[in-house]
């Protein structure tokens, strides 16, 4: 589970709890009963459903016999709605509520378990407040509050573990590349990209100047390690906006149970990096981003550019797949971020991406993938990394000039067989 964050927040009202209270609080809510007679408040699932099957009522309207009339009607028989609020067909989210009670999330007198993962989902995936969310399920915010704490210490934790894997020597090629021929066989020992990404965060202002960014709004810089599959593979929060992506990862690699790249592969990375053993970047001074050459409508007139071209089209799949992440759970695109202790928002982000993964190995991100499968465009250009966040010494310098030097054979390879086929072709 990754590391904890002191919490930036001495005083929390009722509606904020921090997550060791909450388990405190709902251990006294452990006892289970599965005999529960037909009490409305047990049912949740169908208030939030009918709650967002409404097409312009704002409140919550239907009778108590409408709603007891079938428990999971809209679980079965309304899969848009379902998918609409959670983000996951139903089938997905029967198998994630058994997951994350096999992990300690419990039943309660009045709440199943599905009822809890529905009223988290419903959370991180509207970006709905405790108040919302109250109005809602017509729960009480000390309980939602609970209930949110303890999902989110199991998604966040020992399911976060499971779900985000990283990729080792004997990984096998993915089919992403082995199936494309302008990234193979030139990047068939490469597992995947890496890239820095800010999240909005909630800080107090007193402590805001080391998190405010370089488009000054306050964030925290998460480093986040993705396969071409477009699932995560390793994902670090909680360092400040004003961090160098340089820094987060060395922390990453620096830490024991941290980022550890495999001996022989390697994965991409924007010029805001450096080549290292495992880190191939672009050539500098050449022309890039997809949109410099689609903006020209040209191709490629030499090796470099070529290569930067293909680098920058397989390296993109870190940008889409933190764009599904933003959209899919928006939570974490919240103007000032989620009021909550930084702790907890750290929280917030290794659960969305372990969420991501689960729901992306059942092929749930399939249904959304023709408007979020959109890449994420950094609003300026990524600066290059500051001398004093490069690796120093003879190792480092070795490091370097290998990474280079493969990365000037691929390029080679790559235009040889471009300009083979293009006279063959008679351009």
């Amino acid at each position: 589970m990754p590391t904890e964050y002191e919490s930036y927040y001495s005083d929390q009202s009722d509606s904020d709890l921090s997550i060791d209270s909450d388990l405190s609080i709902n251990s006294g809510q452990t006892e289970s009963n599965t005999n529960d007679d037909n009490d409305e408040d047990d049912l949740i699932i169908d208030f939030i459903l009918e709650y967002y099957c409404q097409e312009s009522t704002p409140h919550f309207t239907s009778t108590e016999a409408d709603i007891l009339h079938d428990r999971y009607y809209y679980l079965t028989e309304r899969p848009d709605r379902f998918f609409h609020v959670t983000g996951c067909t139903v089938t997905t989210f029967t198998l994630l509520a058994q997951r994350i009670e096999e992990l300690g999330v419990i039943q309660s007198r009045h709440l199943t378990v599905k009822d809890k993962l529905l009223i988290f989902l419903h959370y991180i995936r509207k970006g709905a407040g405790y108040r919302e969310t109250r109005e809602i399920t017509a729960r009480s915010i000390s309980t939602i509050s609970s209930v949110f704490n303890e999902v989110l210490t199991v998604i966040a934790g020992p399911f976060f573990d499971e779900e985000v894997q990283q990729a080792t020597s004997s990984s096998i090629i993915p089919n992403e590349i082995t199936l494309n021929p302008r990234w193979s066989p030139y990047f068939n020992d490469c597992l995947g990209a890496l890239d820095g990404s800010h999240f909005n965060a909630n800080i107090p202002v007193s402590q805001q100047a080391p998190w405010r960014n370089r488009s000054k709004g306050i964030s925290q810089n998460v480093l986040v390690v993705c396969g071409f599959d477009m699932r995560f593979q390793y994902v670090l929060a909680g360092w400040e906006g004003s961090a160098h992506d340089c820094r987060v990862l060395q922390d990453a690699v620096a830490r024991e149970d941290g980022f550890k790249p495999p001996q022989g592969r390697y994965f991409l990375a924007d010029a805001g990096y450096y080549c290292n053993r495992f880190m191939m970047t672009p050539y500098r001074g050449v022309r890039y981003h997809l949109r410099e050459y689609r903006s020209d409508n040209s191709t490629a007139q030499n090796a470099r550019e070529l290569f930067n071209y293909r680098h920058s089209s397989a390296r993109t799949t870190v940008e889409r797949i933190l764009g599904v992440l933003k959209r899919r759970f928006r939570v974490l695109n919240q103007t000032r971020g989620p009021e909550f202790p930084i702790e907890k928002q750290c929280y917030l982000v290794y659960a969305c991406c372990a969420l991501h993964n689960f729901m992306r190995r059942y092929g749930d991100m399939e249904a959304e993938a023709g408007s979020q499968e959109e890449e994420e465009e950094d609003e300026e250009e990524q600066e290059s990394p500051e001398r004093s966040d490069l690796p120093h010494g003879a190792t480092a310098d070795a490091q370097r000039r290998t990474m280079e030097a493969l990365r000037d054979t691929i390029a080679e390879a790559m235009w040889r067989d471009f300009s083979r086929r293009r006279t063959l072709h008679g351009r």
